[in-house]
């Protein structure tokens, strides 16, 4: 065997251990789900499953979507005033639960922030003496187009945790209608495209980028909306034949029925493209706050 052979099988080994180093880098390994379980919570809005949440603190800092919250709030009928929050409890993975508050600035100054991007941070009710398990938060400008992502949360409410995995696909910024106290602001919210499958249930959960090792990744996003063009023609559909069977035969009301959970499934049922929003905005906020030792640790404060 020549050397010009020998290097020629050792440079092949070398791209093939690099390839499968690569590979086994960017696997759902035990450590990551290991993570994820003992950080990713249920949430439960007046006894009824409402979304995912997860830690950002060992002292129980949590972060979910703003709209998985919204029905937990109790409203002035004339004002639309928030006059007081419903019970907010989390499940964990072994079924224990924990009642759970909204941060103060999130009724206040930061209402509407929170509204816009989504967002919205809760706490302990009570005070505790448990250790959270807690993710590491990034900046949206630590993710790009094409890297790979995953996720955990609770579709359609079930009561065991799934992890999903996917590309984050691309970048936008988009503009959305926002109603506060009578009034009405079209403001611009940075968001992404997710090739992933998310379903109802799944809001509020962490979308972490992966960095080579389980100690390197970072969420950078939560997991928000989902892409569905017959979402809204479903609906339409759903109110048109229930208002047909009402002047029909009474004996159509159970084909009414089940006519709605169809249209109500396919309103509901993912299509594979999901959407996630930006973190930046509770990143420099608890970075501030000394949350956040930049590429090292959050600290116990709050």
């Amino acid at each position: 065997i020549t050397t010009f052979t020998v290097m020629k099988r050792l440079l092949l080994f070398s791209l093939i251990g690099l390839t499968v180093c690569a590979i086994n880098a960017q696997t759902i390994n035990k450590k990551r789900v290991e993570k994820v379980r003992n950080s990713v919570v249920r949430i439960i809005v007046d006894n009824s499953s409402s979304g995912t949440g997860f830690f950002v603190s060992p002292n129980g800092l949590m972060i979910t979507n703003n709209h998985v919250i919204q029905p937990a709030f109790i409203r002035d009928p004339q004002t639309n005033l928030i006059t007081g929050v419903k019970k907010i409890m989390i499940e964990f993975n072994n079924g224990e639960l924990l009642e759970m508050g909204v941060v103060d600035s999130f009724l206040n100054d930061s209402y509407v922030t929170g509204l816009v991007g989504d967002f919205i941070l809760l706490a302990p009710n009570t005070q505790t003496n448990k250790k959270f398990d807690y993710l590491l938060l990034g900046k949206w400008a630590d993710v790009h187009d094409g890297d790979f992502v995953y996720t955990a949360g609770f579709p359609f409410s079930v009561k065991q945790q799934i992890i999903t995995t996917g590309l984050f696909s691309t970048k936008f910024e988009n503009i959305i209608k926002v109603e506060n106290n009578g009034k009405s602001d079209f403001v611009k919210r940075k968001a992404a495209w997710l090739d992933m499958t998310l379903n109802a249930g799944n809001s509020g959960g962490p979308v972490i980028v992966m960095k080579g090792n389980q100690k390197r990744d970072r969420v950078i996003g939560i997991a928000s909306f989902n892409l569905n063009p017959y979402a809204e023609q479903s609906k339409n559909l759903a109110y048109l034949f229930r208002e047909a069977t009402k002047a029909l035969d009474p004996k159509l009301m159970n084909a009414d029925k089940a006519v709605s959970l169809l249209f109500q499934s396919t309103a509901q049922n993912s299509m594979g493209i999901s959407g996630a929003v930006n973190l930046d905005y509770i990143y420099l906020r608890l970075r501030q706050q000394n949350l956040i030792q930049q590429q090292k640790k959050l600290i116990e404060k709050f």
